[in-house]
């Protein structure tokens, strides 16, 4: 995993995962081969294997948003991105 000038808290990476400068990633489990862009904001978060994710892309903070955009959102808020999806492009 590369991590580049990002602040990652209880989260758990997988393989070959990039990170880009001034993303938070908070209470998040991000599988392998993710790419997530610059500025993002990611709050208790499952992304799948190969999940990309555009620059200032914010997941779990508006949960009516997360639903919108075809994503799993549990009761308890944990939002669920599906193998391969592309979010923000």
């Amino acid at each position: 995993s590369e991590i580049v000038g990002a602040h990652v808290e209880k989260s758990v990476l997988g393989f070959k995962v990039e990170v880009e400068k001034n993303s938070r990633l908070r209470e998040s489990i991000i599988l392998g081969s993710c790419k997530i862009g610059e500025n993002c904001t990611l709050n208790r978060v499952i992304a799948d294997k190969g999940v990309r994710i555009a620059l200032n892309t914010q997941i779990g903070i508006d949960l009516e948003l997360d639903k919108s955009r075809g994503l799993t959102v549990s009761d308890e808020g944990i939002v669920v991105i599906p193998k391969s999806m592309e979010i923000g492009f």
